[in-house]
């Protein structure tokens, strides 16, 4: 395979990861919208009760939780109606997925990780060998380097790399 060719296959799998980023961050955004959405409705119906039924009259209106489903295990069918799986505050749910959340911040830094060892992990040697090198630390890449630091500081030191 030529340098060339490498080069290409790389920059493929660099364009498809940034594809799943992009993908991965617009849907965080969707559901972030859908969510806000989902919490306009809740209160709306809320409200309307209220207004239906004095006795609801003076009772806050609070979205407090989110669970993203129930099941019934089999030892516990007939015993129990359902079983809540993990619910998470709502509030924190919308802000890791608002732009900029936690959710953001942790597909992008794992873009960073994913580029930086698909090349080092595999393409360098790859590209060493169409260029008839000894060996991969032959290739020396300025925005590689800067990546590995940035990876380092992601999986090192994460607390300040967010």
């Amino acid at each position: 395979m030529s340098s060339d060719n490498v080069l290409d296959e790389f920059w493929q799998v660099v364009y498809d990861t940034y594809g799943t980023y992009c993908d991965a961050f617009q849907a965080f955004f969707e559901w972030y919208k859908s969510l806000e959405n989902q919490e306009k409705e809740i209160l709306e119906r809320t409200r309307e009760a209220a207004q239906n039924d004095p006795a609801l009259k003076d009772m806050p209106i609070i979205v407090e939780s989110f669970s993203y489903g129930r099941y019934v295990p089999a030892s516990m069918q007939g015993k129990q109606k359902d079983m809540v799986l993990p619910q998470f505050p709502y509030e924190d749910v919308k802000g890791r997925n608002k732009l900029g959340g936690r959710n953001h911040r942790y597909i992008g830094n794992m873009y960073v990780v994913t580029i930086y060892q698909y090349w080092e992990d595999h393409y360098r040697n790859k590209l060493a060998k169409a260029m008839g090198l000894e060996h991969r630390n032959c290739i020396f890449s300025d925005i590689f380097g800067d990546i590995a630091s940035l990876r380092k500081c992601i999986i090192h030191k994460w607390r300040k790399s967010r």
